[in-house]
């Protein structure tokens, strides 16, 4: 028998959360932005195991909530379950999620830090059985690192529109203005 272009071919298939296009979490992601999610936002987790067809105390799960709130952290929301006892998730209200946010930035610090005395110590190590090659470059991604963590600890200053720069060089009006 065969075929035409475009008819479902009938076969004994059953189609399993693996086969799903999105993914269950975009799927999820998309209906919480549908619904209108904002600070405050409440998800029993019966509701959210039944949309991502995972337990909650799995790793799958925890890695689809992670991949939901990469999505949401644009948005400056954050989906935690802290202090909801394992009923369920909540979206952090603003401070809730702006400590998240720091949390986050000493956690890369600290992991910076680490990288850089790891690179410097492989490089250093007289045990490492390295080229000389691989010597240099572990030296120079050291001293990247460090010029990273550099940049991380100079302070973040916010644009100040109301300043005004002053540059001698430039004339005091315009050479197009009219007269």
């Amino acid at each position: 028998m065969k075929n035409e272009p475009n008819e479902p071919i009938e076969a004994a298939v059953e189609i399993t959360k693996d086969d799903c296009y999105p993914a269950l979490w975009v799927r999820l992601f998309d209906e919480m932005i549908e619904n209108g999610i904002t600070f405050g936002t409440q998800y029993a987790i019966g509701y959210l195991e039944e949309r991502l067809a995972l337990k909650a105390d799995s790793m799958a799960f925890g890695v689809a909530i992670a991949a939901i709130n990469d999505e949401l952290g644009a948005s400056g929301l954050y989906l935690s379950a802290r202090d909801q006892s394992g009923r369920g998730y909540i979206v952090l209200v603003e401070d809730g999620a702006e400590m998240i946010a720091r949390a986050r930035v000493r956690r890369s610090f600290r992991e910076m830090h680490r990288a850089q005395a790891l690179f410097g110590g492989i490089a250093r190590n007289p045990d490492a059985k390295i080229s000389q090659q691989t010597r240099e470059r572990l030296l120079k991604c050291e001293e990247k690192a460090a010029f990273r963590l550099a940049l991380m600890r100079a302070p973040m200053k916010a644009i100040n529109t109301s300043t005004t720069i002053k540059n001698t060089n430039l004339p005091t009006t315009p050479t197009n203005a009219p007269e």
